[in-house]
Parts: C-alpha cells; structure tokens; sequence
C-alpha cells in the first residue's frame, strides 16, 4: 500500500500556481491577449485562494499586470509573486504534482523528470523550477523514478486524471505509443506500479488517444475529467471524420470502467468548439480544460455556439462553485489553457 494519497482538484487548495507568460514564440510573437487571459485568471482565482505567480522580470511583470487592474503591493491579497526563470509558462506539466501523505495529511510534491513533451529542445530552466517551488513553499520534494531506482520517471501533471478516491485516467497514445518518447520500453504494467507508488492509485483507466491538435502526444486533461468519485466528462465528436472513432473507442471504454471501488462511472460528452486553425495548424480548443479553484471552476470559452452547451454542463456538475468562462480564443494559440496553465497546492490537513 503506498503511503502517499493523490486528492482530486476539487479538494481544498491553499494556492494556485501560475507563471506569467513570456515566450511570445509560443503565441507567434502576440501576448498582449495572452496576457488579459491571465490577468483575469488571477483577478478571479485571488477572490477564493492565494494566487503564487512566477514571473521573469519583476518590474515589467508588476508593470504589465498594474495595466490590467491587478493590484500590487500593500493590496495584493492573495498574490505571491516570485521571480523565477523558465523556459515556458505551462505549470501543470513543470511543476511536480502535489500529494498528501496518508495519516499526516503532509503535502509532498512529486517530481517528475519534465523532457518539455519530447518536442522541444529547450526546458533546462523548466526542469529546474520543482526545486525552487518546493524551496519557496517548504514543501519537501520527492524525485519519482523508475522500476530500477536510478532512471527518473519522465510524466507532466497534464497526462493524469484523479477522482480523489484511488483511480486515475489517462491515454494509451500519451504513455504507451510509439510517438511518444517519455520513458523507453516501460510497460502498461509498470506505469500501474509507479501510478501506485507515488500517488496511491490502484485503478488505472486507460482511454485511447487525446483530441485533435493536442502537442503533447494526447493529455487526458484535454479529453476527460473526473467531477466526483463516480463521474466524469469525455469530449466527444462524431462530426470530425478522425476524431469519430476514437471518440467512440473512449467512450466504449470509459462507460465500461469501474473506479477503485468497483462502481461504474456516469460518463457525461463535453461538445467541441468548431475547429480553430492557426497557421494551418488544427489547435486543440477544448472545454475540459478547466480548472477546478475553491468555489470556482474557470471554463475556456471560444466565442463558439457550443459554449454555452459546455457551461451549462459544467455548472451543472458543480452546483456549489460558480462557473466563470475566460476568453481562450487567443490563449489555445498557444496549444493549451487554463488547466495546463495552472497548478493547485492542496491545503494540508488528513484525508477526507
């Protein structure tokens, strides 16, 4: 039995983590719309929990972030800012994952080793932020590795998927294809063992492959997510020739999944926004990116005739939050949202 316990988003947070975007090779060289998508993000998250930002530069970040109407200085209630450098501003995949230990109700982060998605040659600063963060927050760090003890466990925060009661989601095309290149030859089998080791799950829902337009090899958090023990969203599309059957397959399989309890899920379909291009390229627009906050969920929004279909499914499944849309349609550009933006920091206290 593990000794650690990965809670759902949903569960109390002390913190949200964020870092101000600052890579405008990210977003083809605009930010300025990137950068009202985060100031709203934090004027909202600092209404329900402390906001801790990682910025490049202090000056023009309090500079740009004052242009906004976020306030600084003796009124920043509820916002931390911390000058870190990093390649990238995608927290939920550089960040470890934070978990409590059983019993104490300790927070510990988990460090996975972060290769920047197999994609890009640059992550050498991002790979070192799991230590600063834990120095800033006091937080003791856990290094995952492998079956063998030396080789580290390559994983981003955005690939897995809890309900808070030991069963966790992700995607076969994420961990176990051919295209991605995380951790060489490590089987189905072993992924099970160390999602038990370091986050306490012992049920593993394996979906097939993730949306279309999705960087990172098929992240579950553009695809499902869990809003309770026994209930969870899937996107799903029969309009996308492509997209149709995998959607089918996902759905096949997740109506067919049992949680850690043994319980059936209630699988409920997330729509999809009409498909957003950007320089030819299809970019991955979907509403199960959202962030679960205390009392809040924050929804990406694409000015598309499905939004309202997806707040109301979403609001409806958290009738004791308040469900607040952001503006995404130059955010996505970037080839992800407001979940692969942020990081929660659970409150400490013993499993519920």
């Amino acid at each position: 039995m593990s000794e650690f316990y990965f809670p759902a988003e949903w569960e109390s947070h002390r913190a949200t983590w964020l870092a101000w975007p600052h890579n405008s090779e990210d977003w083809l060289g605009d930010l300025e719309p990137v950068f009202a998508s985060y100031a709203k993000l934090i004027q909202e998250l600092r209404l329900v929990e402390t906001v801790e930002l990682v910025v490049q530069d202090l000056d023009s970040a309090n500079e740009k972030l004052r242009s906004f109407g976020v306030e600084l200085g003796v009124n920043s209630k509820n916002l931390n800012i911390h000058q870190i450098k990093t390649d990238r501003s995608w927290l939920r995949d550089s960040m470890p994952t934070a978990v409590r230990r059983e019993g104490s109700g300790e927070i510990i982060w988990q460090q996975w080793k972060f290769n920047a998605w197999a994609k890009y040659p640059n992550y050498s600063l991002d790979q070192k932020l799991p230590q600063q963060i834990a120095e800033i927050s006091g937080i003791v760090l856990n290094q995952a590795f492998r079956r063998d003890q030396q080789t580290p466990f390559v994983l981003e925060g955005g690939a897995i998927e809890t309900n808070g009661r030991g069963a966790l989601m992700t995607t076969e095309e994420c961990l176990l294809s051919d295209v991605q290149q995380r951790n060489v030859d490590c089987s189905r089998e072993e992924y099970e063992e160390l999602f038990s080791r370091y986050l306490g799950i012992s049920k593993t829902i394996w979906l097939h492959s993730g949306i279309p337009g999705d960087d990172t090899h098929g992240h579950i958090d553009d695809l499902a997510r869990f809003v309770s023990a026994d209930a969870a969203f899937l996107v799903y599309d029969e309009k996308d020739l492509n997209f149709s059957k995998v959607s089918r397959e996902n759905l096949k399989r997740l109506r067919a999944a049992k949680n850690a309890q043994g319980e059936s899920l209630e699988v409920m379909l997330l729509p999809v926004p009409k498909t957003i291009e950007s320089q030819g390229q299809v970019l991955p627009a979907s509403y199960a990116n959202f962030y679960i906050a205390n009392e809040k969920v924050l929804v990406p929004i694409f000015k598309d005739r499905a939004d309202d279909v997806a707040l109301r499914l979403i609001d409806d499944s958290f009738p004791s939050r308040e469900t607040v849309p952001i503006d995404c349609r130059h955010f996505i550009i970037g080839l992800g949202t407001i979940h692969c933006s942020t990081q929660q920091e659970p409150a400490c206290h013993e499993r519920l």
